[in-house]
């Protein structure tokens, strides 16, 4: 690797993660949300139920001549 590869190795990398510092989704801090878990942590609740997993009735977006599902 010579000293040109080097340095455009690390320029494109330095736009890379400039690029991704700039787009990333900003983390907003959501005040209602804990002062809803903190609200519904102290109030006790009934178990809940959760209903039996049925099978999913197979799937008829692929054609059927597809390889994999015969």
């Amino acid at each position: 690797m010579d000293r040109n590869q080097a340095t455009g190795l690390f320029l494109i990398s330095a736009l890379l993660l400039v690029y991704l510092f700039f787009f990333s989704p900003k983390a907003e801090p959501n005040k209602d949300k804990t002062q809803a878990t903190t609200s519904t942590a102290a109030k006790p609740t009934a178990p809940t139920l959760t209903p039996a997993l049925t099978p999913a009735a197979p799937s008829t977006r692929l054609p059927a001549r597809c390889a994999l599902l015969s």
